[in-house]
């Protein structure tokens, strides 16, 4: 029984540990290639031409973004979308977008 009991803590804990990290911040770096005000979407290209659809909240987050900028993108993903949390444009010394950051 005691057996019963160790594998059940272990499975919950490696369950929570799964679950902590889907909401663990992710980076992405590119060039903005797409912008969609009305979605409130952009979308972001690396080096290896790999596009990555980002979500903002707010569609004035947007505002300060043009295509072709380059940025690195914090984000987290949350019910299938990636959300833009933060954008930090490299021109600018990573200083963040208008909108975004702290």
């Amino acid at each position: 029984m005691r057996g019963v009991g160790v594998l059940g803590v272990t499975l919950l804990v490696v369950l929570a540990s799964v679950g902590v990290s889907a909401q663990m911040p992710m980076e992405h770096k590119g060039t903005i290639s797409k912008i969609d005000t009305k979605a409130k979407t952009f979308a972001v290209k690396d080096e290896k031409g790999k596009e990555v659809t980002m979500h903002a909240e707010d569609v004035k987050a947007l505002a300060g973004l043009r295509v072709g900028d380059k940025v690195v993108v914090k984000m987290t993903a949350k019910d299938g979308k990636n959300m833009a949390k933060e954008v930090l444009k490299e021109a600018t010394g990573r200083a963040p977008a208008p909108g975004y950051g702290k």
